[in-house]
């Protein structure tokens, strides 16, 4: 039976809502995804589906399952080989993300060493460490290479020095002052973070905070008024680069103020939309750009909380040139901190959830074409759900009353406009220390 027939039928047999309505509407649009290769092929139907997309989310379910990984790379590669993709923007701090792009452009060769010591879990891994050494492969042939991006203002050690090597280069006198007056511990060095390392959800000390502040607004300063100087100097790209790392420095300060968490994650998902709108603008017009990022982070809905997450911000700003893509698994396991274990085994979904339908629609792996489903007489209605399917995993594994929390319901056609799953997720490998 094909992959869409048994799909069709099981979600026909499915108690869940208006389910040959869902039968209707769903089966044309649930492509299998052919198995992965060294030509990236198989994803036709992503490709053909965001084909009209300045701006692509591509979301993940947990950050540590390593199909999903492998997956984005898939479909990263196919899109950067095909010319349609230059600008991949990550859930990283924005120094990390220069970090990565000195990486992929072949200014630095220590791809280990930035990994081992970068401060979130999720790039210490074998698999995001492929696609960075892919990109880095395709960069040395081509004209154009693609540039890999931070958007987080979580933490801001690496931007600080970034930002004081790039004014060393033009005036080291002025770089040695602020240096010393920031203080040496709080300064990253090329490979790890600062020994006095400040962190958005962790205890800032005054001092702290404090230095930060008055480090960005000396920056700052000085960047604007001596412009032409330090512009003549070294680059107007340069300059544009390390007035970037200056703002993150700005925003890190602005989120360090706020004590309330739902004031705190609404400014953090604003401060990533602004750092993406900012790549957008400053791309070629014909150019695409990838944000990579969790689920509740690209969605287009409101966070849990209410609060306005990075995707629904995108999607006002951008209409229909924001496109969505969510993640989901059915079993296997994944990697998070939580519950007193890094690892988390993840049984069969419910029989009657939309995962389990998804599970055993004849296709290991498969992409829904939710946009393309909600053009077909009667769908809308059927698609809103809610529907049961994994709960994401982010910095934490979920937890309820001191449970792991492996699923939860919500609708997907306001959230997503496609949605990839894989049948098994396996845990991501990291990297040796």
């Amino acid at each position: 039976m094909k992959p869409a027939a048994a799909f069709a039928l099981l979600l026909a047999s499915a108690p869940a809502v208006h389910a040959q309505q869902i039968d209707m509407a769903l089966a044309p649009f649930a492509h299998p995804l052919a198995a992965a290769d060294t030509t990236a092929s198989g994803l036709a139907p992503v490709v053909t589906a965001i084909r009209n997309a300045r701006v692509i989310g591509l979301g993940e379910p947990t950050h540590g399952t390593a199909e999903v990984f492998r997956l984005k790379h898939r479909l990263i590669r196919q899109l950067v080989e095909s010319g349609r993709v230059r600008h991949l923007v990550l859930e990283a701090s924005v120094g990390e993300g220069a970090d990565f792009d000195d990486f992929v452009a072949g200014r630095r060769d220590d791809l280990e060493a930035i990994l081992r010591n970068v401060p979130l879990w999720m790039f210490q891994t074998s698999e995001f460490a492929d696609l960075l050494r892919w990109l880095r492969a395709h960069n040395a042939q081509v004209a154009q290479p693609v540039r890999v991006y931070g958007m987080e203002a979580q933490y801001a050690d690496r931007s600080v020095r970034h930002a004081l090597e790039f004014v060393r280069s033009h005036d080291p006198a002025l770089a040695a002052q602020w240096r010393g007056a920031f203080g040496e511990q709080r300064v990253a060095s090329d490979t790890a973070s600062a020994r006095d390392f400040a962190h958005l959800y962790g205890a800032i000390a005054d001092s702290t905070y404090a230095a930060y502040q008055q480090l960005f607004l000396g920056l700052r300063s000085a960047l604007d008024t001596r412009r032409e100087e330090f512009v003549a100097g070294t680059s107007p790209h340069a300059f544009a680069e390390a007035r970037r790392h200056v703002a993150a420095i700005g925003q890190f300060t602005s989120l360090a103020l706020l004590e309330n968490p739902m004031a705190r994650a609404q400014l953090r998902d604003y401060v990533m939309a602004v750092n993406v709108a900012g790549i957008v603008a400053n791309a070629d017009p014909e150019d695409r750009v990838i944000v990579w990022a969790h689920n509740e982070h690209v969605w287009k809905r409101e966070g849990n909380g209410g609060y306005d997450v990075l995707g629904r911000q995108l999607a006002r700003w951008y209409g229909d040139g924001y496109y969505a893509i969510g993640f989901d698994f059915g079993s296997g396991a994944y990697r998070a901190p939580g519950a007193n274990t890094w690892i988390h085994e993840v049984g069969a979904p419910e029989p009657t959830s939309f995962t389990a339908s998804l599970a055993k629609a004849g296709a290991p792996d498969l992409f829904l074409d939710i946009q393309g489903a909600l053009s077909a007489a009667g769908a809308a209605g059927a698609l809103r759900g809610p529907f049961t399917v994994r709960a994401t995993a982010g910095g934490q594994v979920p937890m309820q009353n001191g449970v792991r929390v492996f699923d939860q319901s919500l609708s997907l056609a306001d959230r997503f406009d496609g949605l990839f799953f894989v049948s098994r997720s396996t845990p991501t490998s990291m990297i040796e220390r």
